[in-house]
């Protein structure tokens, strides 16, 4: 779905397309929450409050996709490069 970036004043705004709005989501005077990816892609969430529990699963789940990689500190060392 392409849409379109408007100027509104010192603001930019994106028209959503009435399948967005019929579909169950945001209605006017609802408050959300943007992100930018690394892809780079570009994410329109609802805001809600901070959930701890939410946010260390997030976070494990992250984790667990990062390769295991040797201390750089430990490869210098061996190195005697510092």
């Amino acid at each position: 779905m392409n849409l379109q970036v408007e100027k509104c004043g010192k603001s930019l705004t994106v028209g959503l397309p009435i399948d967005c709005i019929k579909a169950p989501g945001p209605k006017a005077g609802d408050e959300l929450e943007a992100e930018l990816t690394a892809i780079p892609e570009f994410r329109l969430m609802p805001t809600h409050d901070f959930d701890k529990a939410q946010f260390l699963a997030r976070l494990q789940a992250l984790r667990s996709q990062m390769p295991l990689v040797e201390p750089v500190g430990s490869t210098l060392r061996q190195q005697n490069r510092y």
